[in-house]
């Protein structure tokens, strides 16, 4: 058996073969926080939503979106 948090590629395609092996486990990079991270996972979250809404730019954007995000601004 197998417990993978991080693929190859990603995110991986629908028909990729390790999602029908009955003995891999496969999560969405949430195999490696503790629980004393989520608090600061969180607080994070809710700090960027204050951020958006008064104007200013999001903290710990992943790279591939800010694009995205400064389209929408």
């Amino acid at each position: 058996g197998a417990g993978l948090d991080v693929m190859v590629e990603e995110p991986p395609k629908k028909n990729h073969p390790l999602f029908s092996l009955p003995n891999v486990t496969l999560t969405p990079h949430s195999a490696g926080p503790t629980w004393d991270n989520w608090a600061k996972a969180y607080r994070n979250g809710f700090d960027n939503i204050q951020r958006i809404h008064t104007g200013q730019a999001p903290l710990w954007v992943v790279p591939e979106l800010r694009a995205l995000l400064e389209e929408k601004r």
